[in-house]
C-alpha cells in the first residue's frame, strides 16, 4: 500500500480529501493528515510517505518550500498542490519544481481519481525497474559465492588479491572466463545523466538504464567474445572481454549497435550521453586494476572526439605545463576571491581555467590535475576563513560529480562556476545577517524604548557593542546616523497620536520623549514639512 499524507490548514478540506474517493481502488492509504506545513515537513520525515497532498497556503511553511525542503533532505514522494482559485500563479512555479500535479479548489472527484491513477502508474513502474535493478546488483553483492562467480568485480576492487596469482586455467575454472583469445580488454560504459542537483533523478535514470545497458552489452558481445564479465561498478557498467584480433571488426560492429540501443534512451531522457571507454589491450590478468583506471580517465577524451566508442590514443606531448596553467599566483586569487567573498571574481578565475584548459583537452592527466588543484584551493579557502564553517568533504563529492555526470568540459565549468559562487553568495549572506543582526536588535529596541531619554551610548550598551564602533556599523547598515533614525521613529509615533487622540501638542511631545515642546514643534515641521497642528487638520 502506498502511504498517502494530507496537508491542509482547513480541516473540513482534510475531511473531503479522506472521505472523496476509495483509496483502497488505488492500493493507498493515508496514514497522517497535518494542519501546518512545518509540522508536515516533519511528517515527511518522520514517516517517509509515498505521496503527499498539500495545500500551497499553508502556515509557518508553505507547500512549494516544503516540497523544496523534501527534496533537498532526501525525500521524493509524489507531491500534489492543492490551490484556491486567485493562487493559479503559486501552483504554476509548483508545477515548474516537479510536483505531480494540482488540484484547484473546490476539489472534485473526477480530478483527483485522474492524479492518483496517474501515480499509481508511476509508482508501479518505479517500483517494477527498482525491483529488475535489485536481481542484478544481487549478483555482484560481497557475499564470498557471488565474489568467486564474478571475476571482474574481483579484479577491479581488488577484493580478492589471490585472483591475480592464479593460472589461466584456474582463472576459468573457477570463474568460467577463457582467456583463448589473443585480446583482453576492459570496457566502461558510462552513463552522463546531465543532471547533478537531482540525486534522486539520477538514481532514477541509472536504475532504469544500466540494467538494460548491462544486459544488451552482454548479448550483443558473447557471439564475437570468447568470454564477456561484466559487473555494476559506481554506476558504470565493467566489462572484461576476450576475443580473437581478427574478430575486431565484429567486435566494433556489435558496439555499433549498442549505439543504436542507447539513442533510443535520449527519447525518454533528452540530455543523456552514453560513452564506452576502452583500455589497451592486457597482456595479464593481473594488469586489470590499471585498466580499469586507464579507461576511466580515457572517458574524458569525450571532450575532443564527441564518439560514442572512446579508444586508447598516445598522447601528443603538449608544450603546456600545469605549472603555466596553475601557477601559485592563480591559487592566491582563488584564495583572494574565497577571502573576500567575491562570487564574480571568482566565476571570472573559473573562464579563465576554462579558456586555457580549451586549449589542452587531449592532455587527459593535465585537465584531472588542473581541475583537481581548482577544488583544493577552493576548499582550502574555505576551511581557511575564520569563523566561518563548511562542510568541504560534501563540497568535494558535488563538484568530482561534475565529471560523472555531465557530458561537455564546458558543462563542468558552468557547473563548478554556479556552485562555488552559489556556496560564496551564502556564505556573504550568512556573514550580513551576523553583522546585522545587532542593529535590528537596536532598532528593536528604540521603537520600544523611544519616549526614554534614549542615547548613542545606552542603546550601544543594549546590543553589546562600543559607542564609536555602533556609530559607524549602525551609519553603515542603515546609511543614516543613530539621532537621525531616533527622531523619525520618535516623529512616526507622534503622527500617531496627533491623528487618533485628543491629548495636547505638549503631551505629545512628552510621550514621545521630548519635554521641549517648541524644540518637538521645531523637529516636526522639519521632517514633515508643517507644524503638528496642521498635520492634524490636515489628515485627522
Amino acid at each position: 500500500m502506498m502511504k498517502v499524507l494530507i496537508a491542509d490548514d482547513e480541516k473540513k478540506i482534510i475531511q473531503l480529501i479522506q472521505y472523496l474517493v476509495d483509496w483502497d481502488q488505488f492500493h493507498m492509504q493515508i496514514v497522517r493528515t497535518e494542519t501546518d506545513g512545518l509540522s508536515a515537513l516533519n511528517a515527511i520525515k518522520e514517516i517517509n510517505p509515498d505521496i503527499v497532498i498539500s495545500d500551497i497556503r499553508m502556515p509557518n511553511l508553505d507547500g512549494i518550500e516544503m516540497y523544496q525542503r523534501a527534496k533537498k533532505a532526501g525525500f521524493t514522494p509524489y507531491f500534489i498542490i492543492v490551490s484556491g482559485y486567485g493562487e493559479f500563479h503559486y501552483a504554476q512555479r509548483a508545477i515548474q519544481l516537479g510536483v505531480e500535479g494540482y488540484l484547484l479548489k473546490p476539489i472534485k472527484k473526477k480530478e483527483l481519481e485522474a492524479i492518483l491513477i496517474s501515480v499509481e502508474e508511476k509508482y508501479t513502474s518505479k517500483q517494477e525497474r527498482q525491483e529488475e535493478y535489485t536481481v542484478l546488483l544481487e549478483r555482484t553483492q560481497t557475499s564470498e559465492t557471488s565474489e568467486k562467480k564474478n571475476l571482474l568485480y574481483d579484479l577491479a576492487t581488488k577484493k580478492d588479491p589471490s585472483v591475480l596469482s592464479m593460472t589461466p586455467a584456474q582463472i576459468e575454472r573457477f570463474y568460467s572466463f577463457s582467456q583463448e583469445g589473443d585480446c583482453t580488454s576492459l570496457l566502461i560504459a558510462h552513463v552522463y545523466t546531465g543532471v547533478i542537483s537531482d540525486q534522486a533523478k539520477n538514481q532514477e535514470i541509472n536504475q532504469f538504464i544500466l540494467p538494460k545497458l548491462q544486459k544488451e552489452l552482454q548479448r550483443q558481445l558473447k557471439d564475437v567474445c570468447h568470454s564477456c564479465s561484466s559487473s555494476l561498478l559506481d554506476d558504470q557498467v565493467v566489462l572484461l572481454i576476450n576475443y580473437q584480433s581478427d574478430l575486431k571488426h565484429k567486435l566494433f560492429d556489435a558496439l555499433a549497435s549498442i549505439k543504436r540501443e542507447a539513442s533510443a534512451y535520449q527519447s525518454i531522457y533528452p540530455q543523456l550521453k552514453i560513452c564506452i571507454s576502452s583500455s589497451s589491450q592486457l597482456s595479464s590478468i593481473d594488469q586489470v586494476p590499471t585498466a580499469y583506471e586507464e579507461a576511466g580517465l580515457n572517458l574524458l577524451t569525450r571532450f575532443t572526439s564527441g564518439e560514442f566508442l572512446l579508444l586508447p590514443k598516445a598522447s601528443a606531448p603538449h608544450t603546456i605545463s600545469f605549472e603555466s596553467i596553475f601557477p601559485n599566483s592563480f591559487r592566491k586569487e582563488i584564495m583572494s576571491a574565497v577571502e573576500l567573498l567575491d562570487g564574480e571574481r571568482l566565476k571570472q578565475l573559473i573562464s579563465q581555467l576554462n579558456m586555457q584548459l580549451g586549449n589542452v583537452l587531449s592532455d587527459n592527466e593535465l585537465i584531472v590535475r588542473c581541475m583537481n588543484a581548482f577544488i583544493e584551493t577552493f576548499c582550502f579557502a574555505l576551511t581557511y576563513r575564520e569563523g566561518d564553517q563548511y562542510d568541504t568533504k560534501t563540497i568535494i563529492q558535488d563538484l568530482n560529480a561534475a565529471n560523472r555526470y555531465l557530458y561537455s568540459f564546458s558543462e563542468i565549468c558552468q557547473y563548478l562556476s554556479d556552485y562555488c559562487s552559489e556556496v560564496l553568495h551564502r556564505l556573504l549572506l550568512t556573514k550580513q545577517n551576523q553583522e546585522e543582526r545587532p542593529i535590528r536588535l537596536a532598532k528593536q529596541y528604540i521603537r520600544d524604548h523611544y519616549n526614554d531619554p534614549l542615547t548613542l551610548e545606552t542603546v550601544s550598551r543594549e546590543v553589546g557593542f562600543n559607542p564609536a564602533y555602533f556609530s559607524s556599523v549602525f551609519k553603515k547598515t542603515t546609511s543614516q546616523n543613530f539621532m537621525d533614525y531616533l527622531k523619525e521613529v520618535r516623529i512616526e509615533k507622534a503622527k500617531g497620536l496627533l491623528l487618533h487622540t485628543s491629548d495636547e501638542i505638549g503631551l505629545i511631545a512628552l510621550k514621545v520623549g521630548y519635554s521641549d515642546v517648541k524644540y518637538f514643534t521645531r523637529l516636526f515641521r522639519k521632517l514633515t514639512r508643517m507644524t503638528p497642528t496642521e498635520y492634524r487638520r490636515l489628515y485627522s
